[in-house]
């Protein structure tokens, strides 16, 4: 059964809110009508136009372990529109030995 986009944007928005809960806690997010904060919205369209670097100075925060933050930052390192391996990650982060939990944090952060 197909569902109208009012309700589908509810049911992203409930989600997004649930994953912000989780991320950042009750109080540690604050959602709030934007035009183009930081430059997001003139970015993405950027990105959308064939710029694919328009994203890149993006200001990023996020919360989690610090290994998770290490593994981010290596993947904002890559260039948009090429891949990276994840051995290939692990070596960026010189921690090899963590190489499975450093797919898992690929997998959370496509996820969220």
């Amino acid at each position: 059964m197909f569902r109208n986009s009012k309700e589908r944007r509810t049911d992203h928005e409930e989600r997004i809110r649930r994953l912000l809960r989780l991320h950042y806690g009750e109080s540690g997010f604050r959602l709030g009508p934007a035009r183009n904060p930081n430059g997001l919205a003139d970015a993405i369209s950027r990105y959308f136009e064939g710029e694919l670097d328009a994203i890149e100075g993006l200001p990023m925060q996020t919360a989690g372990t610090p290994f998770q933050l290490d593994v981010w930052h290596a993947l904002r390192e890559v260039p948009c529109g090429t891949t990276v391996l994840y051995a290939q990650l692990a070596e960026r982060i010189k921690n090899i030995e963590v190489f499975s939990a450093g797919c898992s944090t690929c997998n959370e952060t496509i996820q969220a």
